[in-house]
């Protein structure tokens, strides 16, 4: 058997390019010859080095990043700005796409909390652009109805303080402590002199009306009272202010009397939850007016719905408006007409109130 040998690939490239200089040193010894030799030998000698230095930059790993290749074909990284490096080699599938902008609700609105509040370094009460607020240790401001100390007060969505907060009570309120109530920073209260059932048409008074009356007077509370209205005409619209004014008895009233105008618990049922808008109008006309003419201020309690859709607004725009509107993140009412007072919840916690109360703000 004969066994041929065959030098490995490397090895026969080495002597073939042996061959191949030794060669062309034999010819550089004729001098007709030496220049053109010495050119081709310096041609290859740059095509060796290009392909050298192609085979280094197709070996060089993707994420070297940014650098030089050096004659001795080694890879120098060159050194960029933090942030430079950070964006140039974040994959583009890395980057984050912007997030969604969140649907906003209709009638939403805008909070602005002043810049001037966000850069306070300290902290408690303040004042700016003429209203009061309260800073937490972080500087933002309180919102909602708080208690501060001993006291209660309540901040708009903005932080914004109102200017008067006050309760609204009925005999189901049972025993109040006046006395605590005022040390907590109530400032007035609203206390029902009566009502007509909206399925009989029946009037009723309230028990508690002198006992509040009197009592929250002399614990310096500011009082108006209110009426629960169930009228279907002027007629009793005028029964029901005349009512109101016997409970008063003659003692002097720091706000109005209040026509309370609502929907009944059982609508569509109740006697007046099918009148038309200009209807209740009549009726709340015909109240206030008598209510004035005995010397008192007068005015109309309804919630936000109501008075945007169920009575006509023109009319009793000229009483004082007491608007009802449960809103959520202590926004205020999205009504945009004029409302004097906002009862703004019916489950508040009052010291000397044993359940809950309903609260209302004065801006």
């Amino acid at each position: 058997m004969i066994i041929k040998y065959f030098p490995p690939m490397d090895r026969m490239r080495d002597l073939t390019m042996k061959k191949f200089f030794h060669k062309l040193w034999d010819k550089a010894a004729d001098h007709d010859l030496r220049l053109p030799l010495m050119v081709v030998v310096l041609f290859l000698t740059l095509v060796l080095a290009g392909l050298v230095v192609t085979s280094r930059l197709l070996e060089r790993p993707p994420d070297q990043g940014a650098g030089v290749l050096l004659l001795s074909g080694e890879f120098q990284q060159t050194t960029l700005p933090e942030e430079q490096t950070a964006l140039e080699q974040t994959a583009p599938e890395e980057i984050p796409a912007p997030a969604a902008e969140a649907p906003r609700a209709e009638n939403a609105e805008i909070i602005l909390i002043p810049s001037a509040l966000t850069e306070e370094t300290k902290t408690g009460w303040t004042r700016l652009n003429g209203n009061e607020y309260y800073l937490k240790a972080d500087g933002s401001p309180m919102v909602g109805l708080q208690r501060i100390g001993r006291r209660l007060y309540y901040f708009d969505e903005n932080g914004v303080r109102a200017g008067s907060l006050g309760i609204d009570v009925s005999y189901y309120d049972s025993s109040i402590d006046w006395q605590l109530v005022k040390a907590q920073g109530i400032d007035f209260a609203i206390i029902r002199v009566g009502g007509r059932g909206w399925t009989s048409g029946a009037l009723y008074g309230d028990c508690r009306t002198q006992e509040y009356l009197r009592r929250a007077r002399a614990a310096g509370v500011k009082i108006g009272v209110y009426f629960y209205s169930t009228a279907i005409n002027p007629a009793e619209a005028v029964e029901e202010a005349e009512a109101s004014l016997k409970a008063v008895g003659g003692i002097p009233l720091d706000f109005p009397i209040f026509i309370d105008m609502e929907f009944s618990g059982e609508y569509p049922k109740g006697r007046a939850d099918r009148l038309s808008p200009s209807e209740r109008a009549e009726i709340a006309l015909a109240f206030c007016e008598t209510v004035r003419a005995s010397g008192y201020e007068a005015g109309v309690y309804a919630s936000q719905n109501y008075l945007k859709a169920s009575i006509d607004y023109y009319v009793i725009s000229r009483y004082t408006v007491w608007l009802a509107s449960y809103t959520r993140d202590n926004r205020l009412p999205f009504f945009d007409k004029r409302y004097d007072i906002w009862q703004f919840s019916d489950s508040g916690r009052v010291d000397g109130i044993g359940g809950a109360a309903d609260m209302n703000v004065i801006f």
